[in-house]
């Protein structure tokens, strides 16, 4: 008998162990709420466990880029309402520019506004969210508009169509006591010349290179050859020439001035200093929104405040300033008085009036197809956001859907896991109890 003593005692202290073991796995249960405690409890439901979190993990990290695409869109939507604002106001102004009833200084203060106007337009391109510019493609640390003098250089190679190409009307006062001389011209428009930028270089793919004027020069606009204008940017083509359907530009940049565009973000283009080459392509920001779904989040400045809207604006302010109509007293100090000065300033102010009357009609149309660009991409910004809603509905779905699958699959059932614990309860005490009866001291044990 006592041989066998602590074989049963042995495997007593085991069946208590397990059945104190049990009891605690139920403990652990009530405690945690979870079904098992470690993957060699159950792996398949700890594998469930782990794919469902994933899924959950995800869905929450697909909402957060739901959230910041929703907020870079909202920034970049109050930018194409207050450039549709500006729009608007410009075709109003124009609309008044272009009547009978507006007189030479009503139509020059006109030309003022529509300068305000459009400098205010670039800092519309430069908004920014979290510091970064939105209409900047993926160079989001670069303004689309400069905002302070650069003397980087770059060269450009700017792609246009024979749509691209405008008619209009040249006005060059060359003389305070002189009839002002207007053409009739077929012209493209840069974003930069001379004057400001030090432009240079200018040669057109099927034309060669342009023979560069000044607007003083009688000769800027005889249609002879192909012309660059200096002040202006203009590119004047040759009488009667046939215009390609499609043809790039060629410059070079050797200065950059505070309101002109970057050539970084709307052309391409090289800078010498480093030869860095910006290509336009692939400017699109996507977020992944869930597998195989990605949404472009921004808009392009080249798309919007694009650079024939720009040089559009900035050729008609010019042109405004450069219709001047002399003065008595500037007549006077050239010996020119009385009648005969009467008449050069009637002649000047017709001249004048026609001019501008012209170029507020020409620019009234050109607002037009503006407005329909903007417009254009404005509701193209609107159904992405529109689709990031309908994601972020389905986010907010899958989430509950996941959270409920994982719920489900490894949280505790407590009544069922409270009668299993008063159970192993009632076993474990059941054992402690019948235990001592087996093991009883008797005066043997302590003889030996």
């Amino acid at each position: 008998m006592r041989i066998s003593n602590p074989m049963i005692t042995n495997t007593m202290m085991i069946n208590i162990n397990r059945n104190m073991g049990k009891m605690s796995d139920y403990y652990n249960q009530l405690s945690t709420g979870k079904r098992i405690q470690f993957t060699s409890d159950d792996p398949i439901i700890a594998a469930r466990a782990l794919k469902f979190r994933t899924s959950v993990k995800e869905t929450q990290q697909y909402q957060k880029n739901v959230n910041q695409g929703i907020s870079w869109m909202e920034i970049t939507e109050k930018g194409f309402s207050n450039v549709n604002s500006i729009i608007e106001k410009v075709r109003e102004l124009c609309v008044q520019g272009a009547t009978d009833t507006y007189g030479y200084e009503d139509r020059k203060k006109i030309g003022a506004v529509v300068d305000s106007l459009w400098e205010q337009l670039g800092l519309e391109m430069n908004i920014t969210y979290t510091g970064r510019y939105v209409f900047s493609g993926y160079r989001t640390d670069k303004p689309p508009v400069i905002t302070e003098d650069s003397g980087e250089q770059y060269t450009v190679a700017q792609h246009f169509s024979v749509g691209d190409v405008q008619e209009t009307k040249s006005y060059q006062n060359l003389s305070p006591t002189g009839d002002p001389i207007v053409n009739d011209i077929k012209i493209i428009k840069l974003p930069y010349n001379s004057t400001n930028n030090g432009l240079a270089g200018v040669t057109v793919s099927g034309f060669g290179a342009a023979v560069s004027k000044s607007a003083s020069d009688p000769t800027a606009y005889d249609g002879s050859a192909l012309t660059y204008i200096e002040e202006t940017g203009e590119v004047v083509f040759p009488s009667g020439a046939a215009i390609p359907d499609t043809f790039d530009v060629n410059y070079q940049i050797n200065s950059l001035k505070k309101g002109d565009l970057n050539p970084e973000v709307y052309f391409e283009s090289t800078r010498l200093s480093d030869g860095q080459y910006f290509d336009m392509a692939g400017q699109s920001l996507e977020y992944e929104f869930g597998v195989n779904t990605r949404v472009d989040i921004n808009s392009l400045a080249k798309d919007v405040y694009t650079d024939k809207f720009y040089a559009d604006l900035k050729d008609f302010v010019k042109f405004i300033n450069s219709v001047q109509v002399s003065s008595e007293t500037e007549l006077a100090a050239l010996g020119v008085t009385g009648q005969a000065a009467t008449d050069t300033i009637t002649k000047q102010q017709q001249a004048a009036q026609v001019a501008l009357q012209d170029r507020f009609s020409d620019m009234l149309a050109m607002m037009d197809e503006y407005s329909k660009t903007v417009s254009k991409e404005h509701a193209d910004l609107g159904s992405r956001m529109n689709r990031l809603e309908l994601i972020e509905n389905r986010l907010m779905d899958d989430e509950v859907t996941y959270t409920s699958l994982l719920s489900k699959n490894e949280d505790t059932d407590y009544m069922e896991v409270i009668m299993n614990l008063k159970s192993a309860e009632s076993i474990y005490q059941a054992s402690l109890q019948t235990g001592a009866k087996i093991i009883q001291m008797t005066l043997a044990n302590f003889i030996s």
